[in-house]
């Protein structure tokens, strides 16, 4: 976790599962990272033309995410007034 065991025996219990938290995190996006390269470094060798490589940072996948309609909104709003 790169903390000296001086300030980690000084932590709160609090401050000690944020750090192992954060510490699973780094972990896994380490090995997500890792496993979109190993995929796209094996595509891009075997699968020829029809590969295309994944890349992981790419702002336009996160941003196409499909927005309700009013239409939708409105009807969603009064399902909620008829429950409450």
């Amino acid at each position: 976790m790169k903390i000296s065991p001086f300030y980690f025996y000084q932590m709160s219990l609090r401050e000690c599962s944020l750090a192992v938290n954060g510490h699973h995190k780094a972990i896994e996006r380490d090995y997500n990272l890792a496993f979109m390269a190993s995929y796209n470094a094996n595509g891009a060798i075997q699968g020829g033309k029809k590969f295309k490589i994944e890349h992981p940072f790419d702002e336009n996948k996160k941003k196409s995410k499909k927005k309700p309609t009013k239409e939708e909104r409105d009807s969603t709003l009064e399902w909620l007034k008829t429950k409450f």
